[in-house]
């Protein structure tokens, strides 16, 4: 009688096997990857959602916007931004009271040196698509900025956006650091003001930690911002480091790494320009990045948006889509975004 061997895979058909496994892999995981992306960036227009909804609600009780920023007194190196100024209406009232928001006089950076909660994460503040580095260092970070305007074209007094430069122009209202967005600094503005409609008015946009620079093939410091406001524990004391910090300009397109002079590439050291990534808006969503507009809606913005950028001319009136956004009370049109 024939003995029967036991039933088993050839190599071929084992090979056979692994290759098709290999491949269902390749195609199933960046489905995954998307799908797990499709779920942060969701997440990320919740949180988008509630800060819209906070600042209203900011607005019903003292009858205008959080001020952009805020200087505390008596030096004029910290201040709260107005990311602090919502604590109670996006569920953090807690933390407002502990670190004194509404009292002037307490100081982000005296805070800072015997307090831990100035350095809180607060997932409402955190997009968790971002590639978030280590802060540890720094005050709370946050991945939302409130828009304060086009890099260009609006006259305003002591309008300080370079270098603690100040900037004079014609047609002066005297409204300090107003550069035609809907958060000001020391300033506050109503929904009156907002004269374009609340649905054609960016109110806050995302702002990543780091964004990724194909020109250099690396990924560029972005900083994000600090729910907190600004500090010197963190930043210089000049309006530029605290634009970083609280609010964003349309100064580049959205996710741009144009670079401008005098930035050292730190794996070189050659001077390659300024990160400008860090004052702008951008993300690390494919393509674009999210905004909450007056009305409290969420839009994904382009990075293909019309954008015109003319460097260095403040002189030169908004003409793009993305800076009548920007803008509270231009009256341009604005057609499909």
């Amino acid at each position: 009688m024939a003995r029967q061997g036991k039933p088993g895979f050839t190599l071929i058909e084992l090979l056979v096997v692994i290759a098709i496994i290999a491949t269902l892999v390749a195609i199933l995981l960046p489905a995954v990857q998307q799908a797990r992306e499709a779920a942060r960036r969701s997440s990320c227009k919740n949180n988008l959602k509630q800060i819209g909804l906070g600042i209203h609600n900011y607005h019903d009780t003292f009858s205008c916007l959080p001020p952009g920023g805020i200087q505390g007194r008596p030096n004029q190196k910290q201040g709260w931004g107005w990311a602090a100024y919502i604590l109670p209406y996006v569920e953090q009232g807690s933390i407002y009271d502990a670190i004194g928001v509404s009292d002037g006089t307490i100081l982000v950076a005296d805070l800072a040196g015997t307090s831990t909660l100035p350095q809180t994460r607060l997932a409402v503040y955190l997009c968790p698509s971002d590639a978030d580095p280590d802060f540890s260092s720094l005050l709370g970070v946050s991945n939302y900025v409130a828009m304060n305007g086009p890099d260009k074209g609006r006259p305003r007094a002591n309008d300080v956006l370079r270098d603690n430069q100040a900037i004079s122009r014609p047609g002066d209202t005297g409204i300090r650091g107003d550069v035609g967005g809907a958060f000001g600094y020391e300033y506050c503005f109503k929904f009156s003001d907002i004269t374009d409609g609340l649905s054609n008015t960016i109110f806050v946009g995302e702002r990543s930690s780091n964004l990724n620079a194909p020109n250099l093939g690396q990924l560029i410091n972005c900083g994000a911002g600090q729910w907190v406001g600004f500090s010197e524990v963190a930043f210089q004391s000049n309006f530029r480091d605290r634009a970083r910090a609280v609010w964003g300009i349309t100064g580049r397109g959205i996710n741009s790494t144009i670079l401008t002079a005098n930035t050292t590439n730190p794996s070189t050291g050659t001077l390659l320009g300024e990160n400008e990534c860090s004052l702008n808006f951008n993300s690390n969503h494919q393509g674009g990045a999210q905004f909450v507009f007056g009305d409290g809606s969420v839009h994904f913005l382009s990075e293909n948006i019309n954008y015109i950028f003319e460097a260095g001319n403040f002189t030169i009136t908004p003409n793009s889509v993305y800076e009548y956004l920007a803008i509270r009370d231009d009256g341009a049109v604005v057609g499909e975004f």
